[in-house]
């Protein structure tokens, strides 16, 4: 991730403090990071003999979480991957949260980014009646716990519930589906693992807003030009099925059962 990890912890940079765990990262993740920071990182190596998504990304989720509110004594935690950035934007609502002793966390959409005017729209849903797309759960008071969105156990999410403040705005964007991103799509399934622009043309809408001028910024440091070619990724991978209608992909996975 070190070619995405200096935009993430850039557009990081009004929060108090920064945990990282590295997942037996070689490619100086960490360096990078604190490159981009002038907010203090604490940091922490995996023990594990594997990485996460071989070992049980579950688990380590929940163990990270958990070290993270250990480590930074806070009253609440911004959870963010590393090809992830996340505006100062949000930062009232986080205030919000924390005067509302009846919430527990903020779900947001998510703007999987494929250029500075475009995104992947996908997993359309409504929770505490917000219509939100891709929508996780990303900010949390201690006490939340991750669980798997799919029923082989994959895909671990933090469950939005009847405490979860929703918001469908230009909060949190993901970097990986990016036309110039040379990683592979190992999330999700209706996609090839190598993206074409006729895949994903079924599925790329304007941004209804022009990008908040820190997420500009963030998205400056990245060299797309020097960033390798992954010929593989130790994600979990579903099977592919690519759908016959397009529209079939807005249906969240949440909403499936009750088709």
């Amino acid at each position: 991730m070190a070619p995405f990890i200096g935009a993430c912890v850039k557009s990081l940079q009004w929060i108090d403090g920064i945990f990282i765990f590295d997942d037996h990262s070689t490619d100086r993740s960490l360096e990078t990071a604190q490159q981009y920071s002038s907010v203090p990182i604490k940091f922490e190596r995996s023990s594990a003999n594997d990485v996460a998504f071989r070992k049980g990304e579950l688990e380590n989720r929940n163990y990270i979480l958990s070290r993270a509110f250990q480590e930074l004594n806070v009253d609440a935690m911004v959870i963010i991957d590393a090809d992830e950035m996340l505006s100062s934007l949000i930062k009232p609502k986080i205030i919000d949260l924390l005067n509302d002793s009846d919430a527990d966390s903020i779900a947001f959409s998510t703007w999987h980014l494929y250029d500075e005017k475009r995104y992947l729209h996908f997993w359309e849903t409504v929770i505490n009646g917000v219509k939100m797309i891709d929508p996780h759960t990303r900010i949390v008071k201690p006490g939340k716990r991750f669980a798997p969105l799919f029923n082989d156990g994959s895909h671990p999410i933090l469950v939005a519930t009847s405490a979860t403040r929703c918001f469908h705005e230009p909060y949190h964007f993901h970097l990986k589906y990016h036309c110039r991103s040379k990683f592979p799509n190992y999330s999700i399934y209706f996609l090839p693992e190598r993206l074409e622009f006729s895949d994903v043309v079924p599925h790329l809408r304007e941004l209804p807003f022009n990008l908040p001028q820190d997420i500009k910024s963030a998205l400056s440091v990245i060299d797309w030009d020097k960033m390798p070619f992954y010929k593989e990724t130790p994600h979990h991978t579903l099977q592919r099925v690519k759908f016959t209608d397009s529209s079939e992909a807005l249906v969240h996975p949440r909403d499936k059962e009750n088709l």
